[in-house]
């Protein structure tokens, strides 16, 4: 059990998806303004990204937006390559179909000076954000999500 002080802000780094990790954070954090959910843009990251805005709306925790982080590598040049092993994903159309801001991406660079205006970016955002609580799945979609898991194990 760990007691904090009145805090300003918190920085946690839990695993993606429904995690229990996620379950007891989010079942002892109280009153928060917002939370920023940060995924890589890949096609095998993003199907813990979506399940865990599940759970934030479910929760009805607000989210501040989503962040794309490791979205290509800032070549000395200042272009941005893509060379993921799994297929991108865009991650600004994730959140624009989960009803969430897009509040930046990201690249992947060794110098620290070069990413800074990412991060400015990014606080720039957090500072005027209106946090979104997504609405709790309804009842209907409730039943309907468990119609099918049952007719999926009759067919298995």
């Amino acid at each position: 059990i760990v007691t904090w002080p009145e805090l300003d802000y918190l920085i946690a780094d839990l695993p993606p998806s429904t995690s229990h990790e996620m379950f007891s954070f989010f079942g002892e954090v109280k009153d928060l303004f917002g939370t920023i959910v940060v995924s890589q843009p890949t096609k095998i990251a993003n199907t813990g990204l979506v399940r865990t805005i599940d759970f934030l709306k479910v929760k009805q925790i607000p989210i501040i937006g989503l962040v794309a982080n490791l979205d290509g590598f800032l070549s000395k040049g200042g272009e941005i390559e893509y060379q993921f092993l799994s297929p991108r994903v865009n991650l600004e159309k994730v959140a624009t179909d989960a009803g969430i801001p897009f509040l930046v991406s990201i690249p992947q660079t060794g110098d620290k000076e070069r990413v800074k205006p990412y991060f400015v970016t990014l606080a720039d955002k957090v500072i005027t954000a209106r946090p979104v609580v997504l609405k709790e799945i309804t009842l209907a979609r409730r039943l309907k999500r468990k119609l099918v898991k049952g007719a999926a194990r009759l067919v298995t």
